[in-house]
């Protein structure tokens, strides 16, 4: 996904007002079933900067792959083989196929990379669509039982750190009096929002999950600690 538009949906998130409502409205006009929905996620989730990753990320992300395993009863991987020469083609049972999110133990670079890391070790392959719609990438890992398990980690997310870096409360500055350099990024007050906005990405794509019915049971969230 391109950072630079979840990016833009956090600047959105920030400078649209003090109520989640707005957040939500251009969902809700886009698709009308959302309306009672918003109110029920504006009573679980904060207005935070995660909250617009976390909405983008559901609807761009986990609600697209489920839409496009419900276009068929099975859905078929293509694989690449040998140099990548070579592809071949394995089916799977639709109520067969899981996703896992890996998330960085904090917002900090090394974090992501450490996740993304995790991510990569994992093979990759594109899910076949129906007709001439293009293919959708995933890493994967194939469960004892046959289950198909996408594997994936929220990169956008990480633009959250470069938002919370610009709040008064955490951006460095230079103390007028003394001139010393104050590094505020570096404190436990800014790790503790770095968690709570890990925590409500969490909770906000949990909710959405739980009002639009998809991927119910199917996804899984894994901390690095």
């Amino acid at each position: 996904m391109d950072n630079t538009v979840l990016v833009a949906i956090i600047t959105g998130v920030v400078s649209v007002g003090t109520t989640l409502i707005t957040v939500w409205l251009p969902i809700h006009q886009k698709n009308k079933e959302l309306n009672v929905q918003n109110v029920l996620l504006k009573k679980k989730v904060e207005h935070m900067a995660s909250t617009g990753v976390a909405i983008g990320y559901y609807f761009n992300f986990i609600e697209m792959i489920y839409k496009i395993i419900d276009e068929s009863k099975t859905i078929k991987l293509e694989i690449p083989e040998g140099n990548n020469e070579t592809t071949k083609i394995q089916e799977f049972d639709s109520d067969k196929v899981r996703m896992e999110i890996i998330l960085p133990r904090s917002l900090d670079g090394s974090s992501f990379v450490a996740a993304a890391a995790i991510r990569d070790s994992y093979k990759k392959g594109d899910i076949v669509r129906v007709g001439n719609k293009r293919n959708f990438g995933i890493n994967y890992s194939i469960q004892d039982n046959d289950t198909l398990l996408a594997i994936d980690m929220p990169g956008p997310l990480s633009a959250v750190e470069k938002y919370l870096k610009t709040l008064p409360d955490f951006s460095d500055t230079i103390d007028p009096e003394t001139g010393k350099y104050i590094i505020k990024s570096d404190s436990e007050a800014y790790r503790k929002r770095q968690i709570e906005e890990i925590e409500n990405f969490i909770r906000t794509i949990k909710k959405l999950i739980e009002d639009n019915r998809y991927a119910i049971n199917k996804v899984n969230f894994r901390q690095l600690t």
